[in-house]
């Protein structure tokens, strides 16, 4: 029986709004290693534009502001899903997006050239840009542009959609779960809670790094013994910028990494072990202690991604501009983490059709 073309892309659109709701892929790698990180020697910059909003012009050849304007309406196809998801990265390394995820796609090519934009999110949202004049965009319309005297009196710079739209947009939170099981009475206490005062938007995530690592000393132990911990503590990193601190481990048990994903009046929560001290015994399997050298990668993707986002995320690791990362170990494991997604996106793709 053959698939309707239009079926079998709804039917695409339709999983992958499921996937976002779970967010997406999410893979957690851990490696153990040097607790110094070994950091790579400087590479000379690209001589192949990436896939990246501001090279969009220079990859794909849309110099002018109508041209980013068709490219986004044409070659940057719709899906079907609800609020601030992929941004402009995840959009573009898509392929696809909703309606507003593909004009903050466009307005970040846009500003790139130096144009002013402005959007007003909402059910048909929009976006102006500034050439000569305000023009207005439309994405369904026979004609893309028109010009106007002014954006709407509502219209926000791009970098203040995220706040407008409030919890439309998809956000992901991170804490630490500190248990400590040797505890006295009947009722086992909750576990202490270090997490995030704010969740950060899911299209920053899911091209930002994201990595788990162990601070601090851990001295050595005796055989049979178990290691002081007293300094020890992990620590959250996205980016270059440390955003979450579980405190000292001394004295705990197990300790959890929860991650939850927020949309509108939805919240879902995932956890993964980090340790517990159970699985020092022979035939349970995990990490009994927390090791110097530690390091976990958690890999998010706001939906599938081209073939060329490996190449570009290997790059990006390695320019100053965009997200670098010294890390040989750190860089492996993102890379790993975004081929096996791709491999993912393939078997989801097989599925549907």
């Amino acid at each position: 029986m053959q698939t309707n073309p239009d079926t079998a892309a709804r039917k695409r659109n339709a999983i992958l709004a499921i996937v976002i709701g779970i967010l997406l892929l999410l893979l957690f790698l851990r490696l153990s290693c040097r607790p110094e990180a070994e950091e790579l020697p400087e590479h000379e910059p690209p001589t192949e534009a990436l896939l990246i909003p501001d090279q969009v012009p220079e990859r794909f050849h849309v110099a002018k502001p109508e041209e980013i304007v068709e490219f986004c309406r044409s070659q940057i196809a719709p899906a079907n899903y609800a609020g601030v998801a992929r941004g402009a990265y995840g959009t573009l390394w898509a392929g696809s997006g909703n309606a507003i995820d593909r004009l903050l796609l466009m307005g970040a090519v846009l500003e790139s050239r130096g144009h002013d934009v402005r959007v007003l999110p909402g059910d048909e949202p929009q976006l102006w840009y500034e050439d000569e004049g305000w023009k207005a965009v439309h994405l369904q319309a026979e004609s893309p542009v028109t010009a106007t005297d002014e954006p709407a009196e509502e219209a926000v710079n791009l970098a203040e959609v995220i706040n407008t739209v409030g919890d439309q947009v998809h956000r992901i939170g991170f804490a630490f779960e500190l248990i400590d099981e040797n505890y006295r009475g009947r009722v086992q206490p909750p576990p202490l809670v270090k997490e995030l005062d704010e969740p950060l938007p899911l299209a920053t995530l899911s091209y930002m790094p994201v990595v788990v690592r162990v601070a601090g000393e851990i001295p050595t132990p005796k055989e049979g013994e178990a290691p002081l911990l007293d300094s020890a503590s992990y620590e959250l990193r996205v980016g270059n910028e440390v955003i979450l601190k579980s405190g000292s481990l001394v004295g705990l048990e197990r300790v959890l990494l929860r991650i939850d994903w927020h949309h509108g009046e939805t919240t879902r929560s995932y956890r993964r072990e980090l340790y517990h001290t159970a699985n020092a015994k022979p035939e349970i399997p995990g990490h009994p202690y927390p090791v110097v050298g530690d390091r976990y990668v958690v890999a998010i993707g706001s939906g599938p991604l081209a073939p060329d986002v490996l190449k570009t995320r290997e790059q990006m690791f390695e320019l100053d501009r965009y997200t670098p990362l010294k890390d040989e170990s750190e860089r492996s494991l993102l890379l790993l983490a975004t081929r096996y997604m791709q491999e993912g996106d393939k078997v989801t793709g097989d599925l549907v059709k």
